[in-house]
């Protein structure tokens, strides 16, 4: 066989080899896609890897607390409130009385999230963040778990408001996109919650929330 012949050969296998990755590709994602249920709805990228979101189907009836594998996930809250040189996992109510009154608001934060009461959710922001961002619409029940929250930074001002700089993280099991369609099922994202704290009713509520960039 010539050097002609041999390159075409090469060639060709090749494109055969292109050819059943690409078959394999598009079986292995349509398996995903009847694995996950997927909601017909269109599908957005993940703004860090551009990768598509998979959002199951909502069932507003379902109640997550009789999965068992959600139940077996870490469901605590990782707190620190010294910028993570120390974390503590709370769990009940004498762990989270111990801790910080901002572990304490973040407990009331992700419950009404885990339990989809969008009320009590919207209940814990600033009117300044429903003014500019408007109230989230109903959600269902969210399987919440590998939940952590770290200080940044506090600010004390002028006024007496205490201000809170937060480092946020949590994943969501066969996440719906109902609480939130830009987050993929199991996948964790840092956001920076700013927490403000009334100086005469002691109040916290979430006056911003953004996306941190991850390098």
């Amino acid at each position: 066989m010539n050097d002609k012949s041999a390159n075409n050969g090469k060639k060709r296998l090749l494109k055969i080899a292109a050819i059943i990755l690409t078959v394999f590709a598009v079986l292995v994602l349509f398996d995903i896609a009847l694995e996950k249920g997927l909601s017909d709805r269109p599908r957005q990228e993940d703004a860090g890897t551009g990768e598509p979101i998979f959002l199951f189907n909502p069932d507003y009836d379902f109640d997550i607390f009789t999965d068992e594998a959600y139940l077996d996930l870490d469901r605590s809250l990782h707190f620190s409130d010294d910028g993570g040189t120390s974390t503590a996992i709370l769990t009940d109510d004498n762990s989270y009385n111990s801790a910080h009154r901002t572990a304490r608001f973040f407990r009331e934060y992700f419950s009404s999230v885990i339990m989809g009461d969008s009320d009590k959710y919207n209940s814990l922001f600033t009117e300044a963040y429903i003014k500019k961002n408007g109230a989230k619409d109903r959600f269902t029940m969210q399987m919440m778990y590998d939940m952590e929250a770290i200080l940044l930074r506090y600010e004390d001002c002028d006024d007496g408001t205490t201000l809170y700089e937060f480092e946020v993280r949590y994943a969501i099991r066969r996440n719906n996109g109902t609480f939130r369609d830009d987050l993929d099922s199991g996948v964790t994202r840092p956001q920076l919650y700013v927490l403000s704290e009334n100086p005469d009713t002691g109040a916290i509520l979430v006056a911003a929330i953004s996306d941190i960039k991850q390098r």
